[in-house]
C-alpha cells in the first residue's frame, strides 16, 4: 500500500541524477515526490520523465531547502556537484530525512566527520553511492588483484 512506499526526492537532475530518476520510476517500493536542480530545464525534464512513466508529476524546485521543509519526504538522494554533498547530507539528516549521497561524499576529512555526526545525532541512515564496486567487471578486477596473479612474486623481487 501507499504507506509501504518510500517517498523520495532527487537533488541534482543532471547526468547521475537523471539515471537515478530513470531507475527509481520503475521501482514499486518508492515514489519520486520531488526533484530539484538549480537549472530549471533539468528538473522539469526529470518531472516530465516521472509523469510519463507513473502518471504522477513530481514537484520541482531550484532550492533543495524546500524539499527539506516537506514532512512527506522520507529520503533525499543527492547527485549534485561534489562540494554540495556535505551540506545537503547534514541538513537532510537535521530535517529528519535519510540520505543517499553520491561519491565523493565530501572533499575534506572534517566534512566527512560532520556528516557522520549529523547521521548519528539525528538517527538517520546515510548511504554513499559506490555502485561500481558491485558491478561484475569490478568484482572480477578486485578478485584478480586479491588473487596475487598480478605483479611479481616476493621471491622475484630484488
Amino acid at each position: 500500500g501507499p504507506n509501504d512506499r518510500i517517498r523520495l526526492a532527487v537533488v541534482g537532475c543532471g547526468g547521475m541524477g537523471s539515471r537515478h530518476v530513470a531507475a527509481l520510476i520503475k521501482n514499486p517500493q518508492c515514489e519520486l515526490a520531488a526533484v530539484c536542480d538549480v537549472f530549471t530545464p533539468r528538473y522539469e525534464a526529470a518531472a516530465d520523465a516521472i509523469e510519463k512513466v507513473t502518471g504522477k508529476r513530481a514537484d520541482g524546485y531550484q532550492d533543495f531547502r524546500h524539499i527539506l521543509d516537506r514532512n512527506d519526504i522520507d529520503a533525499v538522494m543527492t547527485a549534485t556537484p561534489d562540494h554540495w554533498h556535505p551540506l545537503i547530507t547534514i541538513l537532510g539528516c537535521q530535517a529528519g530525512k535519510d540520505v543517499y549521497v553520491e561519491k565523493p561524499a565530501c572533499t575534506t576529512v572534517e566534512e566527512g566527520r560532520a556528516m557522520v555526526r549529523a547521521a548519528r545525532r539525528y538517527g538517520r541512515v546515510v548511504q554513499l553511492g559506490t555502485q561500481q564496486r558491485s558491478m561484475p567487471l569490478f568484482q572480477e578486477a578486485i578478485a584478480l588483484v586479491h588473487s596475487g596473479k598480478l605483479g611479481l612474486k616476493n621471491s622475484d623481487r630484488r
